[in-house]
């Protein structure tokens, strides 16, 4: 008997996981595994929000393994350990497993490929194009998006996704497995996840009804992904970082779509996120460092009052508020949305991108190591293709831009929900009785805005200024 490990990591799924489809074409038996090692996440573990998804996509996956004759198993701690251990009770002769693209992730499964004594077999992963497979005309990686998108679009070939094994061969006895429900990963006192509980759906079958879902609305996509009081977007982002639905398959799922502006612009979106983990691979210390060195000399202020009245949502300003109360609810902030609160905090209030970054981390369900820290940068002005950091965000302009009615801001600030639409993204100008009326005592029901927009923004300019020639 031949028996091959296949192990999990942000891949839980059955369909186009290659190196589970080559485990079993291997193996006469195959042993599904997931080994928790936080400790090479980084320096830091996974975020709360990211644990709860974590816990609900494993147990998705072991249901849909039961359902091809076989379970997932589970073990906490070092990578090599754990294998060590499973080979030792399984006599199992190979490891058969998805590459990871997170540098120190990639460092370890060398590691472990040298000290393992069984072939350890690394197959594509969760990206449409391997990072070394993209290179500008000179050989060197790109820090460029657009010509990044073309080479992408240039070097694509289509390939159909791994189909599901039929059927997933078990091993005769089974090895020891941890419980999930040991592991923590659900909250407990206090359960905070009502909200996530109420809008997602983990696993591979909830990545299939996401798709399908956005498939309806995907021909206006360029439009409406701007506009956070519409269903426009494809909430496909914790699907994808969890690996419940592959990139590939997202991308052929679209082919057979009618052309469409909307389908052009998400085909985009999905190349972007290549980028992303195109630019980790290159800057392994993304979330830490500033791509373009003279940010380290900015003066950012240290304010932990401010800080928290932005991450509680209190900062005054309704469409940076909304924001926060709708990732804190649910996991998960409208990408458009994202890049307001992000401006607020980095040029409003001049904290330091990564105060924003580590509470995304520790909040979203989709924090993921290089979208995360590569978009915390391009809002910062810091990063590679980045935002200028003078483009500093109106908060009000935004909100009337991308919420004109106001329905965004009202589903998560009831409490100023009665306002019309002139005042609801800018409060502090309602005239008195238009505050009675609506049943606001503004500083009490509603804080007044902890920063005036206009001083706030030459402060940023100024401080840009200082580093200018740095």
């Amino acid at each position: 008997m031949t028996t091959v490990i296949h192990l999990f990591h942000r891949d839980l799924r059955l369909e186009d996981n290659v190196a589970l489809r080559k485990a079993v074409e291997f193996g006469n038996t195959v042993i599904p595994l997931y080994i928790h090692d936080a400790e090479v996440l980084g320096g830091v573990g996974e975020g709360q929000a990211s644990l709860w998804w974590l816990h609900n996509s494993l147990t998705e996956l072991d249901k849909d393994l039961r359902d091809h004759g076989s379970r997932l198993i589970l073990r906490r701690g070092s990578r090599l350990r754990e294998l060590l251990r499973i080979i030792e009770e399984t006599g199992s002769k190979a490891v058969f497993f998805n590459r990871r693209y997170v540098p120190w992730l990639d460092n370890q499964d060398s590691t472990i490929a040298r000290e393992l004594g069984i072939p350890y077999k690394r197959f594509r992963g969760y990206l449409l194009f391997e990072p070394e497979a993209i290179k500008t005309k000179t050989g060197t990686p790109f820090r460029v998006f657009t010509p990044f998108y073309k080479a992408c679009l240039a070097g694509m070939t289509l390939y159909p996704p791994a189909p599901k094994p039929l059927k997933i061969p078990p091993p005769r006895k089974w090895p020891r497995s941890d419980s999930l429900h040991d592991w923590g990963f659900l909250p407990s006192f206090p359960d905070w996840s009502s909200g996530l509980r109420e809008n997602w759906k983990p696993g591979e079958a909830g990545a299939k009804e996401s798709i399908q879902s956005f498939s309806k609305v995907v021909g206006n996509y360029q439009n409406d992904r701007d506009r956070p009081d519409l269903t426009g977007t494809s909430r496909l982002s914790p699907h994808l970082h969890f690996g419940e639905i592959s990139p590939l398959s997202c991308w052929n799922y679209f082919l057979d779509k009618p052309e469409s502006e909307g389908k052009t612009a998400f085909l985009r979106e999905l190349i972007w996120r290549e980028f992303s983990y195109h630019l980790l691979v290159q800057y392994p210390d993304m979330a830490h460092e500033p791509l373009q060195k003279k940010f380290k000399k900015f003066p950012w202020r240290e304010d932990k009052t401010m800080l928290s009245a932005w991450e509680r949502g209190e900062t005054g300003y309704p469409i940076v508020d909304a924001g926060m109360r709708q990732m804190w609810e649910t996991g998960w902030m409208h990408n458009r949305v994202r890049m307001v609160v992000a401006s607020f905090l980095i040029k409003h209030l001049l904290l330091d991108w990564r105060s924003g970054h580590d509470w995304f981390w520790d909040t979203l369900v989709d924090a993921d190591p290089a979208n995360n820290s590569a978009s915390w940068q391009w809002v910062a002005g810091c990063g590679a293709d980045a935002a200028p950091f003078f483009r500093i965000f109106n908060p009000m302009a935004q909100g009337s831009k991308f919420d004109p009615k106001g329905d965004y801001v009202r589903r998560w600030i009831p409490e100023i929900g009665q306002l019309s639409s002139k005042y609801i993204h800018q409060p502090w100008l309602a005239p008195r009785m238009v505050l009675e009326d609506a049943g606001i005592k503004l500083g009490l029901d509603y804080p007044r805005p902890i920063v005036d927009h206009k001083v706030a923004r030459e402060r940023a300019l100024d401080s840009l200024a200082s580093i200018k020639g740095a």
